[in-house]
């Protein structure tokens, strides 16, 4: 190859699609070979370029070359496509998703996984459109190029779980592991638990292990949360020394501010999660039948997990509230 591939994506002058492909294609054999030097000029380039339209070009030629992608060896690239697939317009989200169709058509048990994941990964990032009945809150509401990258992602998501049907377990897994821990912010909670939920609206077949996954992290939350009353008797009484007595108290504030958030953070995903069922049993969005099964659901994770949790306070909530459409 003597000529670069920056001079290719650079040349507005004619079209280079073909010679692209070629550099394309010939840069992931070779780094299956053992010899990465124009695999590794591909993965900069598509890292580099600051135009987030510049890579269509590139991205276009790698999915016509997916049937030469090998998982070990092309893990990095694959990450760079779906990672930058979603910061520019259509055309570069079009060339993505292409990307990774191509990518699980041709050798779906490899492929899946990473592709996938990679996916999954950008529900942290671009917030999905407010559900119907949802309370509005401090944070501001997603412009509308952020709502259209989150419904590029999901366009994705929907496409390759079409062209692999039985890849909706590992879609579960992937959503499980990836779902932002616990002590996360806000934000990242609540933009990742809206992107969970608008899977249902293209899948409403994985509503039992979405719920599940949902009300499982609003335990996890849940079961650290101190009451007000518990704090308070630990704040120290009479104490002698006076050093002891305010790295006592400086504790229990530091303990107060970290609950606080806790409380933040399970307040805001409470009222996404009171919102989604609004919505799933409001009587214009779901079928007296659709209701029913929804409800059994709830009732079956209230069964096992709600119940069988020490120290939830407030997570049965959701199933009462679910009660009050049910028997309204």
């Amino acid at each position: 190859m003597t000529t670069s591939l920056g001079g290719l994506l650079a040349d507005v002058s004619g079209n280079r699609d073909d010679e692209i492909l070629k550099f394309a294609l010939q840069g992931l054999e070779r780094k299956a070979a053992g010899d990465g030097q124009a695999y590794q000029e591909i993965v900069e380039a598509l890292d580099r370029l600051k135009d987030p339209q510049s890579p269509v070009g590139l991205i276009n030629a790698l999915a016509r070359c997916t049937g030469s992608l090998r998982l070990k060896p092309h893990k990095a690239l694959i990450s760079s496509v779906l990672n930058r697939g979603w910061s520019g317009d259509e055309p570069l989200a079009a060339a993505a998703e292409l990307f990774a169709v191509n990518a699980v058509s041709v050798n779906a048990p490899d492929m899946l996984g990473p592709c996938l994941s990679a996916l999954v990964a950008q529900f942290s990032v671009h917030r999905a459109a407010p559900l119907p009945h949802q309370v509005a809150s401090s944070a501001p509401a997603p412009s509308h190029e952020e709502l259209q990258r989150a419904q590029r992602v999901h366009r994705a998501i929907r496409r390759v779980l079409e062209t692999v049907p039985t890849g909706a377990m590992t879609f579960m897994e992937l959503l499980s592991h990836s779902f932002p821990h616990r002590r996360k912010e806000v934000a990242v909670q609540t933009c990742f638990m809206t992107n969970a939920v608008a899977v249902l609206d293209y899948f409403p077949h994985l509503l039992k292990p979405i719920l599940s996954l949902l009300i499982d992290k609003l335990i996890r939350i849940d079961v650290e949360i101190v009451p007000v009353e518990a704090l308070d008797d630990d704040v120290p009484g009479e104490v002698f020394d006076m050093e002891e007595e305010e790295e006592a108290g400086g504790a229990a504030s530091k303990e107060q501010q970290e609950n606080a958030l806790r409380v933040e953070k399970l307040d805001a995903m409470f009222m996404l999660m009171l919102s989604f069922l609004h919505t799933l049993f409001s009587s214009s969005s779901s079928s007296s039948a659709g209701g029913d099964a929804a409800f059994g659901v709830l009732l079956q994770i209230f069964d096992t997990d709600v119940l069988t949790t020490f120290r939830s306070k407030f997570t049965q909530f959701v199933i009462f509230y679910a009660c009050g459409f049910k028997y309204h």
